[in-house]
């Protein structure tokens, strides 16, 4: 059975599998501690100094070692704790 099928069963069985299959398809943050992002994979991150602060950022290889980067800069930044894919972008016509 494919995927989309699949997701309407569970979504329409209702329940907790429902709430599940839902779920799935939401967005969530990542812990950095859980799994890091693919190397050159622009996502949103969270950092956590005196505030929450959020932006895009990436992991980079710099100088033979991965560091993160703000997405539009090569300067090295502080590891979030935290980070999510980016959507895709919206279709230009």
């Amino acid at each position: 059975m494919g995927y989309m099928k699949d997701l309407d069963i569970r979504i329409r069985s209702g329940g907790d599998d429902a709430i599940a299959a839902v779920s799935e398809l939401l967005p969530r943050w990542i812990l950095v501690s859980e799994r890091l992002p693919e190397v050159n994979e622009p996502v949103l991150c969270c950092w956590s100094r005196q505030k929450i602060g959020m932006g895009v950022a990436m992991r980079r290889d710099l100088f033979k070692k991965v560091a993160w980067t703000n997405a539009d800069q090569w300067d090295e930044i502080d590891e979030p704790i935290s980070w999510m894919p980016l959507p895709e972008p919206p279709e230009v016509k």
